[in-house]
């Protein structure tokens, strides 16, 4: 079910030459290793000096990691640049939805510049 949104739009765009995969990063690393992708989407997944090291060897070099993000996100952006200084994270706020006006979402961007 996680990956229905993205199919849909795929979808509805009438977008080629794309698909979407839902699994896990350190599963997929370990069962298509010579894969490389453009962009990795995730949400809710981990911090991102835990996330970058599972999506980064399965970016392509200039490919991005997309994570959706809620909260205050100083102190972990802050502690990836820690552990990744050569990374530049981008942090993207994100429309408000009416089902959850309340809800802080940004969209940390990270590229593969490897």
């Amino acid at each position: 079910m996680k990956t229905v949104f993205l199919q849909e739009v795929i979808t509805t765009l009438g977008l080629q030459e794309i698909s979407v995969i839902c699994d896990r990063a350190e599963m997929l690393a370990r069962t298509s290793p010579s894969l490389r992708y453009d962009l990795i989407t995730c949400r809710a997944v981990a911090k991102l000096d835990q996330l970058w090291p599972w999506a980064a060897p399965l970016l392509r070099p200039g490919g991005t990691l997309a994570a959706l993000k809620g909260g205050d996100l100083e102190a972990e952006v802050a502690q990836f640049m820690r552990r990744f200084p050569d990374q530049k994270p981008e942090i993207l706020s994100m429309p408000l939805l009416a089902c959850d006006p309340t809800a802080d979402r940004k969209m940390v961007v990270i590229t593969n510049h490897i």
